[in-house]
């Protein structure tokens, strides 16, 4: 969001229900056949719910920039993206720690290393949770904490530290392992205590058969309060209902009520019901923040078929109920777009609709990326999406009225 759109936004009381949905990494490159994931996948009830409303493309920061999951979040719910907590401190609010004055949290994954060079960063999407165990049975080290976050992820939180420090991951397969280093003297001393405690896990590890045999990290951030809440902002109670840390991480921060939810998302029983825990919380909500994950991990994995069919199975498990609440305001649309080409963020635009009683339709009769470059609002940025939803809600006031 623009830094001075706040001065103009005046939100008000009343209004209609509203309902944001993410599909992680939604938007792609050109694949088989010349087609997208999206496009291949033919989604029914997406096309029927763009066909009732308006759409657009939408870059998460700005035109080229690849940005990460939690800063598109932040902008998603129209926070300033530089004012995006660092994702260890989102990972470990999610899973419902809290971190003190002092303490630094340090986004991690498990990983399979070949000396210094990395063979896989994500250890075959190895499950962590036995390996977080392990390592906490074999190693105590004052000042420093290892939890488990999800799959392969996990968190280290370190007393009397600095965040100011370096990255040990490379973020791509084929690198070396990075020296942490940092400027200050207390930045050295977390460096140079991160490194002694990294070079303890790898020597534990090693002839273990976990499947990983390094822990490597990113992202140390320590915590600081939101400037505004989201309620404060916009005057609307809500809720979130999503299964991965991170993602419950950043409504946490902004002061959303987590509902509870299954994490899988590989049984229709599991996408099913989070979208009737969302559709259920809209009777005590003006705002639900619905998310799903593996779309973003089939492209990280560069599993074209395999991110077309979850695109199937949620038009069919989740989007065939929203479709048909025609009393609800929908915005729908992905963090950042996560190719299957590239297994990694880019900078493409993705595509966004926007349905609801009485608003605007362009024509645009399918949900896809090159439909929704022809759509009525153009290319918007992430910031503007709340905004023009809570516009069409009747949910603020004339500016200078």
């Amino acid at each position: 969001m623009d830094e001075n759109y706040e001065k103009f936004l005046v939100p008000r009381d009343g209004g209609g229900k509203c309902m944001m949905v993410i599909l992680d990494g939604l938007g792609d490159r050109p694949g088989p056949a010349g087609l997208t994931p999206l496009e291949a996948a033919r989604p029914e009830s997406l096309s029927l719910m763009a066909a009732r409303g308006i759409t657009a493309l939408s870059y998460p920061i700005a035109p080229g920039v690849r940005a990460g999951s939690g800063v598109s979040h932040f902008a998603l719910f129209s926070y300033l993206p530089e004012k995006c907590p660092e994702r260890g401190v989102l990972e470990f609010l999610g899973e419902g720690g809290n971190l003190k004055k002092g303490e630094v949290a340090i986004r991690c994954n498990f990983a399979t290393v070949q000396g210094r060079k990395i063979a896989d960063r994500r250890a075959g999407r190895v499950e962590g949770k036995p390996i977080v165990d392990f390592i906490n049975s074999r190693i105590k080290s004052k000042g420093i904490r290892l939890f488990h976050v999800v799959g392969y992820r996990a968190c280290l939180v370190v007393s009397d530290a600095s965040p100011e420090i370096t990255n040990s991951d490379p973020t791509h397969d084929g690198g070396e392992t990075l020296p942490i280093t940092g400027k200050s003297p207390k930045a050295r001393r977390t460096a140079k205590l991160v490194s002694a405690y990294l070079a303890k896990v790898q020597k534990l590890l090693s002839g273990q058969k976990f499947g990983a045999n390094a822990l490597i990290t990113r992202n140390a951030g320590s915590y600081s309060p939101p400037e505004t809440t989201f309620f404060q902002r916009f005057r609307l109670k809500a809720a979130a209902v999503a299964g991965y840390p991170l993602y419950k991480g950043v409504a946490r921060y902004v002061g959303m009520e987590l509902l509870a939810c299954d994490p899988d998302e590989h049984s229709d029983e599991s996408l099913s019901a989070r979208a009737d825990a969302a559709i259920k919380a809209l009777k005590t909500h003006d705002f639900v923040f619905l998310h799903f994950k593996s779309t973003d991990a089939y492209g990280e994995d560069g599993d074209f078929q395999g991110k077309t069919n979850f695109i199937r199975r949620l038009d069919r498990l989740v989007f065939s109920k929203l479709a048909s609440m025609k009393d609800v305001f929908f915005v729908v649309t992905g963090d950042h777009s996560t190719p299957c080409s590239v297994k990694a963020h880019s900078g493409d635009p993705v595509p966004v609709l926007f349905c609801g009683p009485g608003i605007r339709r362009d024509g645009v009769t399918e949900f896809s990326e090159s439909s929704c470059q022809k759509g009525g609002l153009g290319t918007i940025r992430a910031g503007n999406i709340l905004p023009i939803l809570l516009d069409y809600a009747n949910r603020v006031d004339r500016y200078k009225a």
